[in-house]
């Protein structure tokens, strides 16, 4: 059941970013042919007697697509065809294109805001454990939930930071820990083992938090706080990755449903959480400025504001194309990797 409902919120996360392609386009009086949620040859599809959009559900399930009128490059635009995508003013090309982002973070806004409501989790910030992995290296060397970690192979440590830093870089290195559990110093052995997708360390403990609830409108307000704060966080992630850390926290939808399961059996509050990062994570990388992406996208219309003129069709065709399949070799690398860590 948890993994349905996993895989099932990753593809209601999908439906909603095309939703908002769709509306923004319709919106701006385009001519939207096609609604797709996955893609390859379609399994069901329908057309309202009211819509002049087929909606379909295709065979491979690893994203969506919205195929408007006049979008692909190379398709003619007929003279006087003011449903076509390529015929419609700049701005609102550039809205149909932001729609799609913007509507996952509205998605991550209102998770965090309904979090909020309820108790949004906070880390304490010291190093008290919170939570203990079963059956993980934490619990087997004796660690418990409310112990605090006061040092580490004799080094003080004072934020979880700095547990945090020094169990990833340790794996497979036992580890001296002085804890203090209520009024006794004790000292624990620990061996990270390591992860099987990113090779740091773990040995399966969580900070301790507290609950921060904010009442009516100050709970959307600080969702929509914590969703801005989060893209931040996210962005200056992937420039680290850029710049040497590489791929090994990507992962593809097999491993996003296995997170998601594993936030779904800790409850309600963990899987909404997990709603909203799922939610920035799309926003952000649909953003980033590479051939295929929303993003790369607003690049050539960027360069249409900047020039005046708009670019080849032939040429803009051909990045887009070498993109989308540079893409989907990544997540096809990705996907692999998954699967192999889950039946590891």
């Amino acid at each position: 059941m948890s993994i349905a409902v996993s895989a099932l919120l990753v593809a209601v996360l999908i439906l909603l970013h095309e939703t908002g392609h769709y509306l923004v386009a319709r919106m701006c009086r385009m001519r939207v042919n096609r609604f797709s949620i996955g893609f390859g040859p379609a399994i069901a599809r329908f057309r309202p007697r009211w819509s002049e959009t087929t909606f379909q559900i295709a065979a491979i399930p690893l994203g969506g697509f919205v195929q408007i009128a006049g979008m692909d490059p190379n398709e003619p635009v007929l003279p006087g065809d003011t449903g076509s995508y390529a015929s419609r003013p700049l701005w609102q090309r550039a809205a149909v294109i932001m729609a799609g982002p913007v509507a996952n973070w509205v998605v991550a806004a209102a998770a965090f805001s309904l979090l909020y409501g309820i108790g949004f989790p906070k880390a304490e910030g010291g190093t008290r454990i919170g939570e203990v992995t079963e059956d993980g290296p934490a619990q087997k060397a004796g660690l418990r939930p409310g112990d605090r970690i006061l040092a580490i192979d004799g080094a003080r440590v004072t934020r979880w930071v700095q547990v945090a830093g020094r169990t990833r870089e340790s794996a497979g290195r036992r580890l001296v820990l002085r804890v203090r559990r209520d009024s006794e110093v004790l000292e624990i052995r620990v061996k990270p083992r390591r992860d099987r997708r990113t090779g740091q360390g773990l040995i399966g403990i969580a900070p301790a938090v507290r609950l921060e609830r904010r009442p009516g409108l100050g709970a959307i307000a600080a969702g929509a706080r914590q969703a801005a704060s989060d893209c931040a966080v996210l962005v200056l992630e992937l420039a680290r990755a850029v710049t040497g850390k590489g791929v090994e926290g990507l992962m593809g939808p097999v491993g996003i449903i296995a997170m998601a399961k594993e936030q779904a059996e800790r409850g309600l509050r963990a899987f909404v959480h997990l709603a909203g990062g799922l939610s920035v994570a799309l926003a952000v990388m649909n953003f980033l400025p590479l051939p295929a992406l929303d993003g790369g996208r607003l690049i050539f219309l960027g360069y249409e504001v900047v020039t005046r003129r708009r670019v080849p069709p032939r040429f803009e065709a051909v990045v887009h194309w070498v993109g989308l399949l540079l893409l989907l070799a990544l997540l096809v690398l990705v996907t692999f990797r998954d699967i192999l860590v889950a039946s590891s």
